[in-house]
């Protein structure tokens, strides 16, 4: 399932409302939507990384050792499939989660996917936090409302203390892709600091729309 990278295409672009055909997007694996973790290994893999920090529990409690293990096999995964030149020339960055670091429910889980591709990588890839969220906001799953790219871009912040040196190719990090609302927001927010670098987007999932006709009996004119 992790073994490869595949590119969003013509075939499945139309899965993601907001990203166009020119847009550069890359992922492992396709996350079966309206399912459960059980439905497929992929769409277990993306319920052990969202385990929420409240199963950092001492012991520790079981959903916080599959997220932990979650991460580390993502950060393998990252290692194994990048080539060692892109590896050492572009810069990683993680598309920040929705609520701040100083949130008690804040989980940096892609910082810490990429902490793991650092170390499988040999210690040598560029790994930085350049995009931070100024303040919190909702959380697209868990709201009727989505957040929009205007939002994300109003709370969105480089950190300009990690700037330097200036990158010279990006690859934006995050577990699933949805209607590519957070990768947009996040390259748009890259370039204006970087303009006319290579920005492209690498996810653990993207999601695939259910199949209106799934479970219908085949039909004839």
């Amino acid at each position: 399932m992790l073994n490869k990278l595949s590119k969003i295409d013509q075939l499945t672009v139309g899965d993601h409302y907001y990203l166009g055909n020119d847009d550069e997007v890359w992922y492992f694996a396709e996350y079966s939507s309206g399912k459960g973790y059980v439905h497929s290994p992929a769409n277990q893999l993306i319920t052990n990384l969202k385990h929420g920090v409240e199963f950092r529990t001492e012991p520790p409690s079981g959903r916080w050792y599959y997220k932990n293990a979650a991460i580390d096999k993502v950060g393998r995964a990252l290692a194994s499939v990048i080539g060692v030149n892109f590896r050492n020339s572009a810069t990683f960055v993680p598309i920040p989660p929705s609520v701040v670091r100083t949130d008690d429910s804040y989980d940096g889980r892609m910082s810490d996917v990429l902490q793991a591709f650092k170390r499988y990588g040999g210690g040598t890839p560029d790994v930085r936090e350049l995009i931070y969220q100024a303040y919190s906001t909702r959380k697209s799953h868990e709201s009727d409302e989505r957040v929009t790219q205007a939002e994300l871009l109003a709370a969105y912040r480089i950190d300009e203390a990690i700037c330097a040196p200036p990158p010279h190719a990006v690859a934006l990090i995050d577990d699933m892709l949805t209607t590519g609302t957070h990768f947009l927001a996040a390259r748009q927010k890259i370039l204006e600091r970087f303009p006319g670098i290579r920005v492209l987007g690498i996810f653990v999932c993207r999601r695939k729309l259910a199949n209106p006709f799934e479970g219908l009996e085949a039909f004839t004119e």
